[in-house]
């Protein structure tokens, strides 16, 4: 029957998206970004994947300034100070 089948869906969906959750909490980086986008996606991803992702769009903790401005600098500006290149960073 189909809400059988559905109900079978949601499961697997329920336990794929929590191992996904553990994993990209485990990873961070990069990776939260990519659950931020699972959450607020949920046209293109199965509601479940976006409902363990959602508490990564607002319970992630900011970077500190010196580890932004290192990895600017070194990944982005070719190890140029920010103040040469830009005129305002925030």
């Amino acid at each position: 029957d189909e809400g059988a089948l559905e109900a079978q869906w949601s499961e697997r969906h329920e336990a794929g998206a929590k191992t996904i959750r553990d994993l990209i909490n485990e990873l961070k980086g990069f990776y939260v970004k990519v659950g931020q986008v699972i959450a607020t996606r949920s046209d293109l991803f199965p509601q479940e994947y976006s409902r363990q992702c959602a508490s990564m769009i607002d319970s992630v903790n900011p970077l500190p300034f010196e580890v932004v401005r290192k990895v600017v600098e070194d990944e982005l500006l070719g190890g140029l100070p920010l103040e040469e290149v830009f005129e305002f960073f925030d």
